[in-house]
């Protein structure tokens, strides 16, 4: 056996030697073409082959190169072909770096060309990603008009062009039910389905009876949400391999979370459990424990759910301090990136989230978004329930010591055990509390901000629904907050840990840095979040962030009910945010404001949420309130931030006296040095 093992081996890597070269031969020969092209209509013909052999590898780096040598041929032969395909190309360079409005105006530019030709694909999908940055940028309604565009050229052209086709149904179906259209988007999702059954196209198919199962489970049709969901769980099984096998047993099961039948979810996700590489660390193996986790929980198995809660919890601490190293590894991998790029302007303010990825996987992790924060979210608030009702139980039984003569075992039994499920619950919210510390932004990336900094934070309870957040970009911007999310205790940290994780995915993994379009961002992914719950409750968090840029020594600040405020000279200034919060509100929703404020040296710029100002106390009992808090800043501004901290907190603890503390506490200061 040793001997066929050895040879299995050889082959293998001899295999993995030819295809490695083969991509290398291939790109060789491609570049060769180029070289020996003896006509402009054959250089444009190896740079077009060029183009979608990077496009294969969604590799966008080389793009900007090829559509400009493109355009350029177009100017020369004055061929309008030419120039819009290679317009069309630096758009979606542009795009790929999320420079939105620059690749909004090159998309633009490049169907004016192409719309003199008779190239109709070339325009068709000119106009559908001319869609996808309107998507990102001014929401699904506007996006649409582009798309319905796309689509309406292939068919007044007889083009029969299924990926194009599918795409376009697809996409139209994502923006009506982004609208609450669930009709109109059955039908497009059905138009795609019909197309991928006579393409035999097996996993589209599979996304494809997703979208139209979550349709179903928006109108609360149960039974055929059910149905497709489960078309889709056996295609995956006998087509897909790893997370997607284990995405389509949790959408299977989400639909019996609906339902309350635990145990048919619970049975479900541990057969998922077979198909998972329970090594990794992905969020379809964090969905599978904490849903299963939650499962157990309600049908009171609580060994077997703290078993599940723990693995999860493990796994979510190791990717969020996964992610705080790769967001500084990825500081110097940035800049090298700017450095290659030299002469081209800093990437602009306004930025997309990244539109490369494939529409099933971008459908995909909305839905475990929805299903797996709503679960936490409801999680958590059944572990607080569980808490006060275990506390209630403690009350009544001290209340009632003339029994104890007379029944004196059993209560002793019966205190004994509500003591041991109470610490049990403490302990998991202190170990909550180890997991959102661990989360919370580190002292390096304040030192980075400015090394006169601090960060005043008092949780109520336990653990906190106020939460600071900050990162220092590759291009000398600074970015922080600071939030108070609805409620405190529990509930409010869970929120805190959506906020956290959704800033570090919008800033850090999509780049967005403009303070108004974060908010914006920040606000339509928490009400995705939180569609499943009571749309009448106002679930969310007040928010102050500012974007400092160094280069230009230039603040700009967005707040959701929150204010900065800025001493200069011995003079508070107040930079007012939005009054209106980002998460559900029931008034007209608006997109945030940013104001921009020219920085100076010694400037000292304060976030703070309303725990400090709402506190109780004094010789009265009544509320500290914002005058006398800001009247405090502006006293001790010119001192060290670090005694600055110390004055604010000995401050609240006098006037606190021996009152309880009203609410969470979180205040940022940071000085201008330069």
């Amino acid at each position: 056996m040793t001997w066929i093992k050895r040879i299995f081996g050889v082959a293998m890597f001899f295999a993995m030697y030819v295809v490695a070269n083969s991509q290398v031969s291939k790109l060789d020969s491609l570049y060769q073409k180029l070289n020996i092209a003896k006509s402009d209509s054959q250089k444009v013909e190896s740079y077009r082959n060029l183009y979608h052999y990077f496009n294969d590898k969604e590799d966008c780096r080389q793009y900007k190169e090829i559509g400009e040598n493109v355009y350029d041929l177009g100017v020369k032969n004055n061929n309008d072909y030419w120039k819009g395909f290679g317009c069309r190309i630096i758009a979606d360079y542009l795009n790929d770096l999320q420079k939105d409005e620059e690749a909004l105006k090159k998309y633009l530019i490049a169907i004016n060309f192409l719309e003199k030709t008779t190239e109709y694909l070339s325009l068709s999908s000119a106009y559908t990603n001319l869609g996808n940055v309107y998507y990102y940028v001014y929401g699904p309604d506007a996006a649409s008009v582009y798309y319905k565009k796309a689509l309406g050229i292939l068919k007044s052209h007889n083009i029969n062009d299924v990926s194009s086709i599918t795409n376009l149904n697809n996409n139209l179906g994502t923006c009506a039910a982004s609208e609450k259209n669930y009709e109109l988007a059955k039908y497009y999702f059905r138009n795609a389905m019909d197309y991928w059954v006579k393409d035999k196209d097996s996993l589209s198919m599979a996304s494809g009876y997703n979208n139209l199962a979550n349709i179903y489970r928006e109108n609360n049709q149960l039974d055929s949400a059910t149905a497709y969901f489960k078309k889709a769980l056996d295609l995956k099984l006998k087509f897909s391999s790893g997370d997607g096998i284990v995405d389509g047993f949790i959408n299977y099961a989400s639909v019996f979370h609906l339902k309350k039948d635990f145990k048919k979810a619970k049975d479900v996700y541990l057969a998922a459990e077979k198909y998972a590489d329970t090594n990794s660390n992905t969020s379809s193996i964090r969905n599978l424990y904490f849903n299963t986790s939650v499962c157990y929980n309600e049908l009171r198995e609580y060994k077997k759910a703290n078993e599940y809660q723990t693995k999860y919890s493990t796994l979510l601490a190791k990717y969020n301090s996964e992610l705080s190293v790769l967001s500084l590894s990825n500081t110097g991998a940035a800049y090298t990136d700017s450095i290659l790029s030299a002469g081209e302007k800093q990437i602009a303010d306004l930025q997309i989230e990244n539109q490369n990825a494939q529409l099933e996987t971008d459908k995909q992790q909305k839905i475990f978004l929805m299903i797996g924060l709503g679960i936490v979210l409801i999680g958590g608030i059944l572990f607080y329930n569980r808490y006060k009702i275990t506390k209630k139980q403690k009350e009544i039984i001290e209340k009632q010591k003339y029994l104890v003569e007379q029944q004196n075992i059993e209560i002793v039994y019966q205190k004994d055990q509500i003591e041991e499920k109470q610490k049990e619950i403490i302990d998991s919210i202190t170990y909550a509390n180890r997991i959102q510390n661990a989360v919370l932004t580190n002292d390096s990336v304040w030192q980075k901000i400015s090394a006169q900094n601090f960060v005043l934070f008092k949780p109520k309870d336990i653990v906190s629904g106020d939460f600071y957040w900050a990162y220092e970009t590759p291009n000398n911007k600074s970015i922080w907050a600071a939030a108070d999310c609805t409620g405190h205790g529990v509930p409010g940290a869970f929120m805190s840990m959506l906020g956290n994780s959704l800033l570090n995915e919008i800033v850090i993994e999509n780049k967005i840095h403009k303070a108004s379009k974060i908010l914006n961002r920040l606000r339509s992914k928490i009400m995705l979040a939180l569609s499943k719950e009571n749309e009448s409750q106002n679930d969310g968090m007040d928010i102050g962030l500012c974007v400092w840029d160094k280069s230009n020594n230039t603040l700009e600040f967005a707040g959701a009910n929150n204010n900065a405020m800025i001493v200069r000279d011995n003079t508070l200034q107040e930079i007012k945010g939005d009054k209106m919060p980002v998460g559900n509100y029931h008034g007209e929703e608006k997109s945030f404001t940013s104001n921009e404020f020219k920085l100076q040296k010694n400037d000292a710029i304060y976030l703070y949420t309303d725990g400090y100002a709402d506190q109780f106390g004094g010789p009265k009992g009544k509320k500290f309130r914002y005058k006398q808090l800001d009247e405090l800043l502006l006293a001790n501004h010119a001192q060290d931030m670090s005694l600055q901290v110390k004055l604010l907190e000995q401050t609240f603890l006098t006037w606190k006296g021996g009152l309880v503390q009203t609410d969470d506490i979180c205040i940022v200061g940071i000085k201008v040095l330069t």
